[in-house]
This record gives C-alpha cells, structure tokens and sequence, in this order.
C-alpha cells in the first residue's frame, strides 16, 4: 500500500470548508453552552476570557502610534481584513465629517447564534475603551448578521453626539482601503482567529460544566459535525478510493492545512499512523484533541464505516508528540 498525494481538487475544497467547520463548533459549542448554563454566566466567562486575551493580543496596538479616531480604525480595519479574508466588495470603510463608519456584509460567522459575536466583537470594543480611554470619541457596535441585520457595522463618533444613522456623522470624506496582507498570512490568521474562538468555547463549557460532561455533550456534536463533513466530501466527489490510505491521507491534509505539522509514519495493511510534532492545540487541554477524534470519527462513520480514528499519543495530556492510527475497527 502506498501513499498517493492529495490532488488539486482535494486541496481545495478543504481550504474552502475548513474554516466553516471550525466556526460549527463554536457555533454549537456556544449553543450547549446556553442550554446547561444560560447567557448571563456565557457573558460573565466571555467578559472575563475577553478583556484578558484582548489586553494581550498585537492586534490591540495595531496603530498605535496613532492618536484620536486614527487609533480606533487602524485596528478595527485589520481586523475586519481578516474577517472577510481580504476581499474588498465585502466591506467598506468610510471616514466622515464627525466620524467613521465601517460595514461589513459577508461574514464567516453570520449564521451563528448572536451570543457569539460577544467574544469576537462587542467585548473587544470595550477593551480598546478601556486599554485607550479618549475624553472626545467613542466606538460603537451598531448592528449584527447574528442578530438578523444584512450586514455588521460599526462606528466611531464623539461622545457628545447622538447616532442615527451614517448621516448623523456627516458627509463621506473619503474611503478607506484594506491593508495588503499576504494570502498566506492572511490564512494563517484568520485561521488562528477562527481556532481561538473554538478553544474558548469549550474552555467556557468545560469550567461551567466539568469535563466529564464537556465529553459527555460536545463529543456528539463532533460525532455530528464530522457526519455532515463526510457527506460534503461523497457529495463533492473527491474521494476515488475510501481506504485507509485515501482517508488517512485526507485527514493528513486537513490538519496541514489546519496549521498542524507532522508526517505519516507508517502506512501498512489494515494501520496508517501519523506524528504531530507541533499543532495550535498543543498548549489546550484533553477535550479539543477527543473532539478531533469524535469529528474525523464521524467522517469515517459516513465515507467507511469499516474504519476508525484514534489518538494513541496527545500533547494536550502531556506526550511530547501526537500519534494518531486509522485502521479497521
């Protein structure tokens, strides 16, 4: 049995399809969450985790050099950049006479329940308030697609004004272009952006619940996300072959193009095996890993019910590496 490489189609599916099958579990992890635990402790752990990681991140002091509404858009800017992956018919950016106006109208998470935007957007607003206190302006988050509204917008204005709209601040003075990031930069930000969101939202489970019950619940939701991820991959017809060479090198390339380095090891009758040396998830805990295992499970379960997915090493519990088999059950 030998290894065949991915092909063109292969790749590029994955890339299209990866981002939106991290923004699920958010999507779903964020959803149990209300349901065990309800909004006002999600809040009071996504105000808490916020303010922290947001007080940390370099996209914090992007402008920093900047003074007044200079220093609220810069950031603001490059992280709407990232969030619709550098394509400049999906936002605009317009400095007014009284202010600034961004609107967003394609996003990766729109179709999420709205209690997710509070870690990615409404909280960081308030730690840029708070690292940068400005006597004259003030940032705020005007409307949601997880709330329903056909875009996201967001606006600077000075506090002394009332907003009513983008004409409350004045006339367009000029638009504003999207900072030039490399593709694959690019990617790989969003990319870490999009993983962030998910090790929170189990973090969040987990200390509101325990681990036995983020086991117990967010494993199904894997089981069911890789489910849907198996069909994707029968319906898009990229899959010749469904043995443990075809499916264990489509795992193998998921997780390259998930930022996660290693190489196959061995690809014998009946067992592939592959070292993960270095991985996002390294420093997380236990449950992010036994969720990739239930998610590409659950693949299987749809491409090849004959086979299995199994984590014999985690750097999450403490190995140095990562070993993982596919093989006949």
């Amino acid at each position: 049995m030998t290894e065949a490489g991915p092909s063109p189609q292969q790749v590029e599916f994955l890339q299209k399809i990866i981002p939106g099958i991290f923004v699920e579990f958010t999507n779903s992890i964020t959803k149990e969450i209300l349901r065990y635990s309800g909004r006002a402790k999600y809040y009071e752990f996504a105000s808490k985790k916020g303010v922290e990681e947001g007080l940390n991140t370099p996209l914090l002091y992007v402008g920093l050099n900047k003074i007044g509404i200079e220093r609220w858009i810069a950031p603001g800017i490059f992280l709407d950049t990232l969030i619709v992956n550098g394509d400049p018919d999906k936002a605009d950016f317009e400095m007014r006479e009284r202010g600034f106006v961004a609107t967003i109208y394609d996003c990766g998470w729109k179709g999420c329940v709205p209690e997710v935007c509070m870690f990615m957007c409404n909280i960081l607003l308030e730690v840029w308030k708070e690292a940068f206190p400005d006597p004259e302006f003030e940032p705020l988050y005007i409307n949601h697609m997880t709330s329903g509204d056909p875009f996201c917008r967001w606006v600077i204005k000075k506090k002394s004004e009332t907003y009513t709209g983008p004409d409350s601040l004045g006339k367009v003075i000029k638009k504003l272009p999207m900072p030039e990031i490399p593709k694959e930069q690019l990617a790989q930000w969003s990319g870490l952006g999009i993983t962030t969101y998910w090790i929170n939202s189990t973090l969040c489970f987990k200390t509101l619940n325990g681990p036995e019950k983020t086991n117990e619940v967010l494993l199904l939701n894997a089981i069911k996300i890789g489910k849907n991820f198996g069909t994707s991959l029968i319906e898009a017809n990229i899959l010749p072959t469904r043995d443990i060479a075809a499916m264990g090198g489509l795992i193998n390339l998921f997780e390259e193009l998930s930022s996660m380095q290693g190489r196959i090891t061995s690809i014998v009758p009946g067992i592939l095996v592959r070292e993960i040396t270095d991985c996002p998830l390294k420093n997380t805990f236990p449950e992010m890993c036994k969720q990739k295992e239930a998610f590409f499970n659950g693949m299987l379960e749809v491409t090849n019910p004959e086979l299995e997915f199994r984590y014999d090493r985690m750097m999450t519990a403490g190995d140095k590496t990562c070993k993982w088999v596919v093989k006949k059950k």
